[in-house]
């Protein structure tokens, strides 16, 4: 069985970056038999929209675009 994990990230713009995750064989274990979601995030650290699909110990591939910056929950905005 081919072990396998592939990340490339690209930036986008100064604060965005898009991200692709492939995983295969036994790296997948502690996953779900089966993983479908599409999710979006905002107002917290690296937040934006993200893809998740995967078979347990077959694949698991992951697209996100996120943002680089972190978010100041004291002062509910965006580190600089």
């Amino acid at each position: 069985m081919i072990i396998s994990k592939e990340l490339i990230c690209i930036p986008l713009t100064k604060n965005k970056t898009f991200e692709f995750e492939f995983l295969s064989g036994e790296r997948t274990k502690g996953f779900e038999d089966f993983i479908f979601s599409l999710s979006h995030t905002s107002n917290e650290s690296h937040a934006g929209p993200s893809f998740d699909l995967g078979i347990k110990n077959l694949f698991r591939v992951c697209f996100r675009i996120y943002d680089n910056r972190h978010w100041n929950y004291k002062k509910n905005c965006w580190e600089e």
